[in-house]
């Protein structure tokens, strides 16, 4: 499926897509085309978990309303399989209760039967007593003292009391069977109620599931919107005024227009180049000094915010940009635009003592300089520090005040670079006099520190 889903995003994003549906796909061209080319957001086929919800996929795009469906569908296939087994056993309760009726009926008959017959023989026993009573009647006419007469009315009075047995046999019989068939209709009844109960709540139950079916499926489809809403809004990652603007009202755009530019007025950055004998000393966070043409004589703070990996190469100079982020003091509104130098400090040494790089001699791993102590020039061994192409910071060997001799050519030199220097510390140089060996440089007395820099414009 995720080969599917990458050709749909793959059609989606060509570069000339359909706008109208082909009704022999199975797929709507028209939707592909709002969504590679109208909603401005990426757009890919697959996608997991982790994908940001920025990206516009897909495969989610089906996939969540299809579970959603998928499981309302289960949901009512589970109410209906329920309201089915609650329907069979109603069916069930009202078979029983019928069966019951039937049975009690039967009896109600029986007993019925038995009790007619029962009146009947009473009836042919009144029938016979009133036959020997009329025929006791005709003997005691003819004979009114005869012991047949006496047997007569002793008959008649046995089928009397006969006769009312049998009818309370018939009254108890029928209160019995009225009693059963009362009972069973009862039930009867009951059972019938509880199957309408029954209807009636799967009735509510289906209904219900449905309801919630299609609350899930409205659900899925207000997301879905809301999502492509969302992606047709675009959004800045920090506030800002807007500096340019791109397009206009009614034009189509893609996820590769730029639709506005937005630039921040409190985060300004000096854009710049350094060559590439200073690169590898310059490091993200570094100190500089920003001085600019607008400002005069004032400068400003700032730190290495980015140095390119990429070189130019302009008439064989090699050199990498840069840019330092500017400390804008409260108050102060630069523009974009403006030129700028920033003076990085890559190395710094506190409280040095400063020579002049000419003074140095002895080897590379044993530098010394000519000092004059005691009142006579003396050879003594400094360990060095860092330098540039004027002075280098001297941390043993000599202490503040100590006089290093020089050439003359190499102290009008430093002299110079002395002068240019500014808040590298204070020194002169002076010829004492009488002296045969040269000029003298008095060792500045090492406040302020020295730095190492570089620059860009």
């Amino acid at each position: 499926m995720g080969g599917t889903y990458d050709m749909l995003a793959a059609i989606a994003t060509s570069d000339n897509p359909s706008s109208t549906d082909d009704i022999s796909t199975p797929w709507n061209e028209s939707v592909l085309f709002v969504l590679g080319h109208l909603v401005p957001a990426p757009l890919t086929g697959t996608c997991t978990t982790t994908t940001s919800s920025s990206i516009r996929c897909i495969q989610r795009d089906i996939e969540t309303p299809w579970k959603a469906i998928d499981t309302a569908r289960t949901a009512y296939e589970t109410a209906v399989g329920q309201q089915t087994s609650a329907l069979s056993a109603a069916q069930n309760a009202i078979t029983k209760a019928e069966d019951g009726l039937a049975a009690a009926q039967r009896g109600y008959d029986e007993a019925a039967g038995s009790a007619i017959a029962a009146a009947r023989s009473a009836d042919v026993a009144v029938a016979r007593a009133r036959l020997a009573d009329a025929e006791a009647q005709l003997a005691s006419a003819m004979l009114p003292d005869s012991p047949s007469v006496q047997a007569a009315d002793a008959a008649l009075e046995e089928a009397k009391s006969k006769l009312a047995t049998a009818k309370d046999a018939l009254l108890d019989a029928d209160s019995t069977q009225s009693s059963s068939v009362a009972i069973a209709q009862g039930r009867l009844d009951t059972a019938r109620e509880k199957l309408a109960e029954l209807e009636q709540a799967g009735r509510d139950e289906l209904a219900l599931a449905l309801a919630r079916a299609q609350a899930t499926e409205a659900k899925a489809r207000l997301d879905s919107v809301r999502a492509t809403l969302a992606g047709a809004t675009v959004r800045a990652s920090f506030a800002g005024v807007g500096s340019a603007v791109g397009v206009e009202r009614g034009q189509t755009v893609t996820a590769a227009t730029n639709v506005v530019e937005i630039i921040d007025p409190s985060a300004l950055e000096v854009e710049g180049t350094v060559d590439e004998i200073d690169v590898l000393s310059v490091t993200v966070g570094a100190a500089a000094v920003i001085s600019m043409d607008a400002l005069g004589s004032r400068t400003l703070q700032g730190t290495v915010s980015e140095i390119g990996g990429t070189a130019s190469n302009q008439n064989g100079v090699v050199s990498y940009p840069i840019r330092v982020r500017i400390d804008v003091p409260q108050g102060l509104q630069l523009r974009e635009g403006l030129s700028a130098t920033a003076n990085v400090t890559v190395r710094s040494e506190r409280n040095a003592i400063l020579v002049p790089v000419t003074a140095i001699g002895g080897s590379f791993s044993r530098p010394s300089v000519r000092a004059i102590r005691d009142g006579r020039e003396q050879t003594v061994e400094v360990e060095l520090g860092i330098s540039d192409e004027s002075w280098v910071a001297v941390r043993q060997g000599l202490q503040d005040g100590d006089q290093v001799v020089l050439a003359a050519a190499a102290a009008a030199a430093a002299d110079a670079r002395l002068q240019r220097t500014a808040g590298a510390g204070q020194g002169q140089i002076f010829v004492p006099g009488g002296a045969s060996t040269g000029p003298v440089f008095v060792v500045p007395d090492g406040q302020g520190g020295f730095r190492q820099g570089g620059g860009g414009n």
